[in-house]
């Protein structure tokens, strides 16, 4: 799906948790979670909104754009190709995938997932 920064790819996971919450998410409750400031968060909105994966409505809140529910749907399928290989194959520990797989999922390579979902469907 390209590259993407990983500080996109947490406002997009932040903005689907809250809209699958809400419906919307709210620029303060991204600040409050990012621990920075509502301008900062408003100012990446409208990146995202730029590139589509995202409408942003000042004073009201964002939400994803069909664009970015397919990207969620992208880095929800990565983390479950890591968790799977991390668990299943070299046998790590919850404690161990968490750490691992804040690393990991930022890879950005489709063959890299590619082969392992391949891999994943062989053992």
């Amino acid at each position: 799906m390209g590259t993407f920064s990983a500080e996109k790819e947490e406002y997009l996971k932040l903005i689907s948790h809250y809209q699958n919450q809400n419906g919307i998410a709210r620029t303060g409750h991204l600040a409050k979670k990012l621990s920075i400031t509502k301008s900062s968060v408003t100012e990446m909105l409208q990146k995202l909104s730029k590139e589509n994966f995202v409408k942003y409505v000042p004073y009201q809140g964002v939400y994803l754009t069909e664009k970015g529910v397919r990207y969620i749907t992208y880095l929800n399928k990565k983390q479950m190709l890591l968790s799977c290989f991390l668990e299943n194959s070299l046998k790590c520990s919850e404690e161990e995938m968490e750490g691992i797989l804040d690393e990991l999922e930022h890879i950005q390579n489709e063959v890299f997932f590619d082969k392992l979902e391949q891999y994943l469907k062989e053992v």
